[in-house]
């Protein structure tokens, strides 16, 4: 384990896509925010690493709502990437992409609501388009682990997203079907990698 003292809470909208076994495209350069706790020292320290390593980082005292800002984004569009196998900016443009966008977004909020977390955008549905919009031509993370076979994130966006609705009362059922299907795709690529 790490410990406390070596770990540091945050988040990214640095974008990349690998391309082999220590090989990364830069595939939209964003800020890294780092929260204070549980180490402020450890985590301006990595701070202040990142940004003299040119990458754009800084604090926040609010990290939960910065995070749970990340995972509606991220909850909107990986698995829907992921299942139908498009790049982010389809999400946008297809007026049946935006509905299902629209519609996992207002379960995501509705969750986050539940907590008592404050998002740390106004509008929700607007500002996934607008991600969608800005990295139109990525291919989204879950996205590129489906087509490898490799196991995807879904238990930890989407799946967190559920489990956290399940025990706050606040129904989920297009994100749970979601998750289903994601977990289908990773049971085959499971199946297939035993198979070969």
């Amino acid at each position: 384990m790490l410990g406390a003292e070596r770990t540091a809470v945050g988040v990214t909208s640095l974008g990349g896509t690998l391309l082999g076994p220590g090989r990364v495209r830069l595939a939209g350069m964003g800020k890294t925010v780092l929260g204070a706790m549980p180490n402020r020292e450890a985590a301006a320290a990595l701070a202040a690493c990142l940004q003299a390593a040119g990458l754009p980082a800084a604090m926040s005292a609010d990290i939960e709502g910065l995070v749970w800002g990340k995972l509606v984004v991220n909850v909107a569009i990986n698995a829907l990437t992921a299942l139908l196998r498009l790049p982010n900016g389809d999400l946008a443009v297809l007026p049946e992409a935006r509905k299902l966008v629209t519609q996992v977004v207002q379960e995501a909020t509705a969750v986050a609501a539940a907590r008592g977390t404050a998002l740390p955008y106004g509008d929700p549905v607007a500002h996934v388009l607008a991600v969608a919009e800005a990295t139109a031509l990525n291919r989204s993370s879950m996205l590129q682990d489906a087509q490898r076979g490799s196991p995807t994130e879904i238990e930890t966006i989407t799946g967190a997203l559920v489990r956290e609705g399940e025990r706050l009362g606040v129904a989920t059922p297009l994100n749970r079907l979601l998750l289903d299907l994601v977990r289908v795709l990773d049971a085959a690529a499971r199946r297939d990698e035993v198979m070969r």
